[in-house]
């Protein structure tokens, strides 16, 4: 009798010690899957982080190439087509293009803010666990070649007549065509002839003409004959002049 129950003593404590086995090992074992499921996890997101900032690097050198060429340059942007490219599986991109507004220090005290001659891309990658990258990048239109600067009288009679006002546009050409945009003028009166007073405006390629010279000592002056209206700016290193038709003016 005494030996069955120390029997069946030690078969209990023969099961509850496996038990208890068991349990130490699927514990253990639930632990190291977690363990793999984590570290495997991990990997497949430097994986796709990885992947994301090539597609994203990839698609900015892409854009600038295209933005390197003056062709290609003016007609860039969202809905072109040129920046459409093929994505790859699972992976999101989205290419953003506009123009810039870029500030430059001009003349005196103050600043410009050009916005054709610059394109700000952003480019949004998404990956299929959900990880995401924006870059912004600024392309710069390509230095062109010049052809000719014009002046053109926008407004205003001629003959002008006394006080009155008459307004000139300057503008540089392409030799390929279109006209360079984001230029700085300066104007000035082909003297000789008649006199009268600019006021450039703050778009840096307009001059307002008036037929009148202010005396601040007596009353205005007038001298009638003719004028012409003289524009210079310097681009890729070269100085342009251009000069307008003749304006007769009212004595």
């Amino acid at each position: 009798m005494v030996g069955t129950m120390r029997r069946r003593r030690t078969n209990a404590a023969t099961l509850l010690e496996t038990v208890i086995a068991f349990f130490v090992i699927a514990t253990g074992i639930g632990v190291l899957g977690g363990l793999y499921a984590a570290t495997m996890g991990g990997q497949a997101d430097d994986v796709e982080a990885s992947q994301i900032v090539t597609l994203a690097e990839s698609r900015i050198a892409q854009l600038r190439a295209l933005g390197g060429v003056e062709a290609t340059f003016l007609t860039l942007n969202s809905e072109s087509g040129v920046v459409n490219l093929t994505d790859p599986a699972g992976y999101r991109v989205e290419t953003s293009v506009t123009n810039a507004v870029v500030a430059f220090p001009c003349r005196g005290l103050y600043q410009r803010d050009y916005g054709a001659s610059y394109k700000r891309v952003t480019v949004k990658v998404a990956g299929p666990r959900g990880k995401s990258l924006s870059l912004v990048s600024l392309i710069g239109e390509p230095r062109r070649e010049a052809q000719s600067l014009g002046v053109v009288q926008a407004s205003g009679s001629s003959p002008l007549a006394r006080d009155a006002q008459a307004d000139f546009v300057a503008s540089l050409s392409a030799a390929a065509g279109g006209t360079i945009e984001d230029l700085e003028y300066r104007f000035y009166i082909d003297f000789g002839r008649g006199y009268g007073r600019l006021a450039e405006d703050s778009d840096g390629k307009t001059v307002h003409f008036f037929n009148q010279i202010l005396n601040s000592a007596g009353p205005n002056l007038y001298t009638g004959h003719e004028i012409k209206i003289v524009a210079r700016t310097i681009y890729a290193g070269k100085d342009y002049r251009g000069v307008s038709t003749t304006l007769n003016l009212a004595p």
